[in-house]
């Protein structure tokens, strides 16, 4: 499945992308590595788009979601989540790998990532990706 937005650029700079193995165990969390966008505000009309890539959920279970959140920071240090950019939520199996698009919206800070975090598993997601990247 993948949501795509409309005129969404697809340009991708490798030092823009992280990968994270998914945590098998109900209630944890992980955090991709956070991007320095070079600015502390945006200006002007364009805008960075960052894509979520999460792998097939072949044994998620029955029970439990995967919720995936997009955050910002002024100062690399403390994150808070960017309003109107998810959650994502996985909460059954599925077989393809899930995309999803956003446009990060003007009042993006500094620095983002993505934040993973699982409750109430009963399977096992321990060989599953999530992929973090910004698109110019």
């Amino acid at each position: 499945m993948s949501i795509q937005l409309e005129n969404e650029r697809n340009l991708q700079d490798p030092s823009f992308y992280a990968q994270v193995t998914l945590p098998n165990a109900a209630n944890t969390n992980v955090t991709t590595t956070a991007f320095n966008l070079g600015s502390p505000t945006f200006s002007g009309s364009e805008h960075y788009g960052v894509q979520v890539d999460i792998d097939p959920l072949a044994n998620f279970g029955t029970a439990g979601a995967l919720n995936v959140i997009i955050q910002d920071s002024a100062d690399n240090v403390t994150f808070a989540n960017i309003q109107g950019l998810g959650p994502i939520t996985v909460s059954a199996n599925t077989a393809a790998t899930t995309t999803y698009q956003y446009r990060l919206p003007s009042i993006a800070r500094q620095y983002i990532r993505s934040f993973a975090a699982v409750t109430g598993i009963n399977g096992n997601i321990a060989a599953n990706n999530l992929t973090f990247s910004v698109r110019f």
